[in-house]
């Protein structure tokens, strides 16, 4: 299927074609397409999980985050990171209790996620009002995004003509997220202490690309960091909102949760 200015769709209907293409065939098929324009700008040539080709770039960024920073052995790492956002959470619900009979739950997870993905991203030195930054600037990205879709859509001559607005809001936005990431990232540079944290940065700042054998730079650094907050927030908030939806349905089961000396 060809539709103008856009890449030409392919659709199997054929059971027979789909299991020779995804299951006997499915290392040659399972390599992204090649990213558009606007995607290359926005990601620093692609250099983040969501949309780098399979291969060793994409290795090594899955087995870092897995492997370093996800992985089980990471969770006593940050017990103080999470006490530090329970708490805070804590706060919020009793204060909005107080204010109000109805409290929206889904925005204090959400914020609460947010905060320790800040946290284990930059570490856990960054203050309240740095969070508030750097959730400021990634709401606005993330509402903003949508917008710039349709830069994909058309020549890049055309782009640059007729979109020429929408170019320049797309660049401004990149530069506001540099603005507020960088200094955090340099912070990140400093000489440690035995009880810093390793943050998500430090590990990013440690790799060098397998084929060019060279370290990240800094745009790539802040679109990695940048896909670490936007793609943990809202999924694990939503899971939260579930789990407390759940617990209200079946009452039997949240008595399990509360500790009986309580």
């Amino acid at each position: 299927i060809g539709i103008a200015f856009r890449r030409p769709s392919i659709i199997v209907a054929s059971h027979l074609l789909a299991y020779q293409a995804l299951v006997q065939q499915g290392v040659v098929f399972s390599d992204r397409p090649k990213a558009a324009q606007t995607s290359v700008s926005i990601h620093s040539n692609r250099i983040n999980l969501t949309t780098t080709p399979y291969g060793p770039t994409w290795r090594l960024l899955r087995q870092n985050i897995v492997s370093v920073i996800l992985h089980p052995s990471r969770t006593k790492s940050y017990s103080n990171v999470r006490s530090r956002v329970l708490s805070t959470l804590i706060q919020q619900l009793r204060s909005d209790s107080e204010a109000t009979q109805v409290i929206t739950l889904i925005d204090h997870f959400r914020y609460s996620v947010f905060c320790l993905l800040v946290l284990m991203c930059f570490g856990d030195k960054i203050d309240q009002p740095q969070v508030k930054q750097i959730n400021d600037v990634q709401q606005r990205w993330i509402q903003t995004m949508c917008r710039f879709v349709n830069l994909s859509f058309f020549p890049r001559l055309i782009q640059k003509i007729s979109f020429r607005n929408q170019w320049k809001e797309l660049i401004q936005l990149m530069q506001e997220q540099e603005s507020v990431f960088i200094p955090l990232i340099k912070a990140r540079m400093k000489p440690k202490t035995k009880e810093d944290v390793v943050a998500y940065v430090d590990t990013l700042l440690d790799l060098e690309f397998p084929e060019e054998k060279r370290k990240f730079n800094q745009g790539e650094i802040v679109s990695l960091c940048s896909e670490f907050l936007t793609g943990g927030t809202d999924t694990t908030s939503s899971s939260l909102q579930w789990i407390m939806a759940n617990l209200v349905k079946y009452p039997c089961i949240q008595e399990k949760t509360i500790p009986r000396d309580m």
